[in-house]
């Protein structure tokens, strides 16, 4: 069974396969990235279900112009999570990215990743 950090691992080499890639994550300078992770962390795409309303802060954390809510809400539990700390990885990665003033290598064509699905089911 994969540790729980090889499967965020695979999401994220995962979301690079899809596009989702440094050069992508630059555009998202308002932290984005860091609210749809707290969203999928916690399981909702409201504010207010994280209990932050509290703050006086009653706005939308989830990223409505970029991820339909279905995206978080079709995932199990475990996948929510999964998806969450691989996007908390690209936040990271953007920011460093944007500190150093230079983007992360890519993953080439060649190169095979284990996917989230080979990794839940090696046959």
């Amino acid at each position: 069974m994969p540790s729980p950090l090889e499967l965020i691992k695979a999401e994220r080499l995962r979301q690079l396969q899809k596009g989702y890639t440094p050069e992508h994550d630059q555009q998202h300078v308002k932290n984005e990235l860091a609210h749809a992770a707290a969203c999928f962390a916690a399981g909702t795409t409201s504010l207010a279900d994280i209990e932050l309303a509290a703050l006086g802060r009653h706005e939308e954390l989830w990223p409505h112009h970029q991820w339909h809510p279905d995206d978080l809400i079709k995932l199990s539990r475990k996948q929510q999570l999964i998806v969450a700390g691989a996007l908390i990885l690209a936040e990271l990665e953007r920011m460093e990215a944007e500190e150093t003033n230079h983007l992360p290598l890519q993953p080439t064509e060649s190169q095979h990743y284990i996917t989230y699905d080979e990794l839940m089911h090696p046959d």
